[in-house]
């Protein structure tokens, strides 16, 4: 009996042993960091009057020697020109806050007393949301480059799914209510030489 007693007796410590055990947990925190883009990069490409795209175009916007239309009576350029404002490759973030100036350089019309304007108000931007797909939409409506700080600050919503894109061109005076508005072409009217002028772009990274 006296082995008996003892063998329950043990059967209960040990019970009770494992009734006494905890349960023990611990949280761990799991994370990663994406860096934010340096910074935000101009891909110039020109455009050809046959449609042809040349990409890694220097980050000039030389329309080159005008071709005279004779049975419209101006002269129009052949090419134009696109840019794509992207990040830098080393992290992730849009293109944001967008806004535009410009500066208006030579004009040979003031050299020669002419009253016509120079790329000021010949030259025109036009901003559109680019896609994959190739599909561009309108952002803004085409202003004269003169004009183009009217744009304002535009921000990254307006490109979602997309990515900015700037088409920098010249007017053909198709519309006569932009012709009326002061919008001109190049004529004969015009003085010879080279006109310039300087489209700046500043954008955030966001």
């Amino acid at each position: 009996m006296k082995k008996i007693a003892a063998l329950l007796m043990m059967v209960a410590i040990v019970a009770m042993g494992a009734d006494l055990s905890w349960a023990n947990s611990q949280n761990f925190a799991v994370s990663a960091t994406v860096p934010l883009a340096s910074g935000v990069t101009f891909t110039v490409t020109e455009i050809q009057a046959n449609g042809t795209w040349t990409q890694n175009h220097p980050n000039d916007l030389d329309f080159g020697t005008l071709d005279y239309d004779p049975e419209n009576k101006i002269f129009r350029p052949t090419k134009y020109f696109a840019i794509d404002i992207g990040v830098i490759e080393n992290g992730a973030g849009q293109p944001d806050n967008i806004s535009f100036a410009y500066t208006e350089g030579a004009n040979p019309n003031q050299a020669a007393l002419n009253d016509r304007g120079g790329l000021g108000k010949k030259a025109t931007v036009d901003v559109v949301k680019s896609t994959v797909e190739n599909i561009d939409t309108a952002v803004k409506d085409k202003v004269l480059i003169s004009q183009v700080a009217s744009l304002g600050t535009i921000g990254k919503a307006s490109f979602t799914n997309g990515w900015p894109r700037v088409y920098v061109g010249m007017y053909d005076g198709s519309s006569t209510a932009l012709n009326e508005a002061g919008w001109e072409v190049f004529t004969v009217l015009d003085a010879p030489g080279n006109y310039i002028g300087t489209l700046q772009i500043t954008a955030t990274v966001n």
